[in-house]
């Protein structure tokens, strides 16, 4: 039986597909963990749990973009790792930080679908000077930021 996790996505086996256990007391002391998943049809998944500490989503994905390319043989370095840094530069703070404890709590995860011509329609809406040829998730999260900078 062939299981399909695109169509039916099973929070628990995905979970196996990561290094660690998201909310467990070893992720909290890791900055960036990475594991390899080999599967016996010859296709391979790659698992990556990162600190929020020093990465957000879009670092995360530029970080695997870069690291792909590099695979790939590329020297070319993706150049949102050179302008993020003179747009938000660190701050001169006295401000202490603390470390918050987080209640463990149930959560849900919700799952969007998009048709193929629809989602390439809203890429072709989302492309800028900036940002020419903008990824699936990058398209959608500039619609989602959108609709909430609307609301």
């Amino acid at each position: 039986m062939e299981l399909d996790i695109l169509k039916q996505p099973d929070c628990e086996l995905l979970s196996k597909l990561l290094p660690i256990e998201t909310e467990s007391a070893e992720a909290a002391d890791r900055i960036l963990v990475v594991k390899v998943n080999f599967f016996e049809c010859g296709g391979m998944a790659i698992g990556v749990s990162i600190s929020h500490k020093i990465a957000d989503l879009s670092t995360l994905s530029i970080f695997m973009k870069s690291w792909a390319a590099v695979a790939e043989g590329s020297i070319e370095v993706i150049s949102a790792f050179e302008t993020l840094s003179s747009l938000l530069p660190p701050l001169d703070s006295a401000i202490p930080v603390f470390q918050i404890e987080f209640e463990r709590r149930k959560f849900s995860t919700r799952r969007f679908l998009f048709d193929a011509l629809k989602l390439s329609m809203l890429r072709a809406q989302a492309a800028s000077t900036d940002v020419p040829r903008p990824t699936r998730v990058e398209a959608v999260t500039a619609l989602i930021w959108k609709c909430a900078m609307a609301a």
